[in-house]
């Protein structure tokens, strides 16, 4: 908590930017994260969000990862 994290984008379309770690969310895997989180505030829009699935995080870990190491939804804000 507290902490700050500098993102950027690859395409350098856009400048580096700033955020500070405001909550911490801890999980078995990403079915429990989604049945407790607001999926909107997880990276989803109005126009996707009623298709979103837990397997969408698959593609970046794996259900072996999330059984070995659970996951985290980290909750951030610009600064």
């Amino acid at each position: 908590m507290g902490d700050e994290i500098e993102f950027s984008c690859t395409d350098a379309e856009r400048e580096p930017f700033v955020v500070v770690v405001t909550g911490l969310h801890l999980f078995k895997n990403f079915i429990e994260l989604y049945a407790s989180l607001p999926l909107l505030q997880c990276g989803y829009t109005e126009d996707d969000v009623d298709k979103a699935s837990p397997d969408d995080m698959n593609r970046y870990y794996s259900v072996e990862e999330q059984a070995k190491f659970g996951v985290v939804g980290i909750e951030i804000k610009l600064i």
